[in-house]
Parts: C-alpha cells; structure tokens; sequence
C-alpha cells in the first residue's frame, strides 16, 4: 500500500484553499457542476478568507510526493455547521482518485489530535445526507446534532472518543 506523508500546514496558497474548498463541495449531479466561481461567495469563502490570521485556523494536508492530495482544516465561523463560538468547524477534501484509500479517516484523526491538544472539547460539520462521507464520519463516531431535510449538523466530542 502506498505511503502518504501528512503534515500540519502552517501556510497555505490561497488557490490550495479555493481548490480543496471547491472540491469539497458535495455536488449530486456529475453532469452539472457548480462553477468553481461559487467558492468566491461571501458564504463560502468565510472558510478560507485570510485563512491561518485567526485563532482556531488549523489544517493538516496529506500530500502524495510533493502534491496535496488531501485537505483537512478547521476554523471558528459561523457557517453550515456552527454550533457555538467555541466549536471550530470541519471541512474536510480528498482529490477524487484518493478517495476510498484511508486518507480522510487519517487527516481526520491527526485533526482531532492537534484539536485535543490545543484543548478544544469538541468539532463541527455539516455534511449532505446523500454524501457517502456520512458514513466515515458516523464511524469515527460523529453525533448528529440537527438536521434538516437535506443535511446534518455533526458534532464529534474530543473528550469522550480516544
């Protein structure tokens, strides 16, 4: 089996950010694509504007050689999956010939350490229900905290889940 190096990222190229943000989109219908322009929208780009100038910006990469494959990253925002203001929320991509190989489930618990450690309680997300992820994250022991008719608000709790 391959190797894959992972490691925190303390500077990231904005376009690694658009890229990774852009493909972590859930998109239902292959033949119709959002464009990538949507990543530009005031409820999209507050996950990775000035990313890494705030407290709580934290993301971990999975790289294959030189090229990231893989993006983990975390921020304090209220978007999709906001809980409160002490709960940084999840978003998480793996380029699409990556996926299915154990990266995500290994970006993400390398984010849950490095959240532990900074003494965080718990992380958010919010994921489609129709996003096969959904079962990664109910593996890894993700609650459901709301929902509505197309999508969960997900809560995984640092300090119960070692």
């Amino acid at each position: 089996m391959k190797q894959y190096t992972i490691k925190q990222v303390n500077a990231l190229e904005y376009q690694i950010l658009q890229k990774f943000l852009y493909e972590a989109l859930f998109q239902p219908d292959p033949k119709n694509l959002f464009p990538f322009s949507i990543v530009e929208t005031a409820e999209l780009n507050k996950y990775i504007d000035k990313f890494g100038q705030l407290i709580g910006d934290y993301a971990i990469a999975s790289y294959d050689g030189e090229n990231p494959i893989g993006l983990v990253w975390v921020r304090l925002v209220e978007g999709y999956g906001h809980v409160d203001s002490k709960t940084p929320e999840l978003n998480i991509s793996i380029l699409s010939p990556y996926r299915g190989k154990g990266i995500g489930r290994t970006l993400l618990q390398s984010m849950f350490q490095l959240l532990k450690d900074k003494d965080y309680k718990k992380v958010s997300l919010s994921v489609q229900k129709a996003n096969r992820a959904l079962t990664l994250y109910l593996a890894l022991g993700f609650e459901i905290y709301t929902e509505d008719e197309e999508t969960f608000t997900m809560i995984y709790s640092l300090i119960n889940n070692d």
